[in-house]
């Protein structure tokens, strides 16, 4: 059982053949302790991050759950959803890189850890350079699963953890996440293909410095 278990939830169930309607994963990861249901972009992070099934990830995440149900503070038809995930995934991209705790968001200015960056490397990052690096990160580790097979058909998220179907009692009842329409924003906004997530030719181009992907995605 042990060997079975070590592969994961996902794994299990496969195996044994049972369990699927408990499963509660995304990507084939386990999903952590922050619930859709009260910060529904998290859905979108959990599914269709480059590593997905984690918190620590950019997008409108855990650094944006509150207490306010769903309905009251999440419109999914706002198309302004999508650029507000993509400033997160810019954010968590050169957080993680840099290696600043998200907390870090709590406490410190706007704008401050642009200037640490800069005053570490040297390099002066304006506004649009930071989002550039940021989306660069993120579009390279997006390429790289691309090329490995990963797409939106094997991007699963569990029905269970955004209510399909919704909670009939308790404190998630009626809600349901419109994950689909989350993911479809976002994939416009960012300028990739709703079916294949092959980002745009000129959107890679726009970017710079990814040659190597647009010749692994469009060939050289």
């Amino acid at each position: 059982m042990g060997k079975v278990l070590n592969g994961g939830v996902d794994a299990a169930v496969k195996h044994y053949q049972r369990g699927s309607e408990y499963a509660v994963t995304a990507g084939g990861i386990e999903i952590p302790y922050h619930d859709p249901r009260r910060s529904p972009g998290l859905a979108r992070t959990y599914q269709y991050d480059p590593t997905p099934g984690r918190h620590v990830k950019g997008g409108q995440g855990f650094l944006a759950a509150s207490f306010l149900p769903p309905e009251e503070k999440y419109n999914f038809d706002d198309p302004g959803q999508a650029e507000r995930d993509i400033a997160g995934v810019v954010d968590a991209e050169m957080a993680n890189s840099v290696g600043v705790c998200f907390f870090a968001d709590i406490a410190m200015p706007p704008g401050l850890k642009p200037k640490m960056l800069s005053a570490v490397t040297g390099v002066a990052y304006s506004d649009e350079q930071w989002r550039k690096a940021g989306l660069r990160s993120f579009t390279m580790r997006h390429a790289f699963n691309l090329r490995e097979g990963v797409n939106r058909e094997t991007n699963k998220i569990a029905d269970r953890i955004v209510g399909k179907p919704a909670m009939k009692e308790g404190p998630h009842q009626g809600i349901t996440i419109d994950n689909d329409k989350l993911a479809d924003q976002f994939f416009q906004a960012m300028g990739w293909d709703p079916q294949t997530l092959v980002p745009a030719k000129a959107k890679l181009e726009e970017l710079g410095g990814l040659e190597a992907v647009i010749a692994d995605l469009y060939g050289k």
